[in-house]
């Protein structure tokens, strides 16, 4: 799960990909978020794309979308973020037993720590075209769990939780 606003990111593996899984491990993801997420915007994986998705949006106050059919770069900020923190952590190995799947929930909480709290990234501001080429500008690198206590979107005691986490 990633904020796109601010690259806060939390990932959880799964044994088996049934709708149920996957909404226990969201449910777990959502009750350790900073905030109450607003939407959810979820690929087209009949594990993700299901009743029990829907309805739990819906009892919980949460705008839910989808991708569009065949529109592979509707979720880039996911899918990059499964590149740099899925594959180049663990590889493209199976993972199919129940210690495996823990092992790898352990390994990504303490990876989760260190990507939201200490590792800067810079965000894209705005793309120019210059002739050929193309300019682009970056803003200051900051890490995700500073951008998201500069959106002004969070409680205080919310603000107070993550830098305690930071300093931590």
């Amino acid at each position: 799960m990633t904020d796109v606003v601010s690259g806060y990111t939390r990932r959880r593996a799964l044994l088996g990909k049934s709708q149920l899984a996957v909404l226990r491990e969201l449910k777990h993801i959502i009750a350790e978020w900073p905030m109450k997420p607003w939407a959810i915007h979820s690929d087209n994986g009949q594990a993700f794309l299901n009743a029990h998705l829907k309805t739990f949006c819906t009892a919980n106050n949460i705008h839910f979308t989808r991708s569009r059919p065949y529109r592979k770069n509707d979720n880039a900020h996911v899918e990059q973020k499964n590149g740099f923190l899925v594959r180049q952590l663990v590889g493209y190995e199976r993972y199919d037993r129940p210690e495996q799947v823990e092992w790898l929930n352990s390994i990504y909480a303490l990876h989760d720590l260190y990507f939201n709290y200490c590792l800067p990234t810079r965000k894209l501001i705005r793309k120019e075209r210059c002739g050929g080429r193309v300019k682009k500008t970056f803003d200051t690198a900051r890490t995700p769990a500073t951008r998201l206590i500069e959106t002004n979107a969070l409680l205080p005691e919310q603000i107070q939780k993550l830098k305690a986490c930071q300093t931590a």
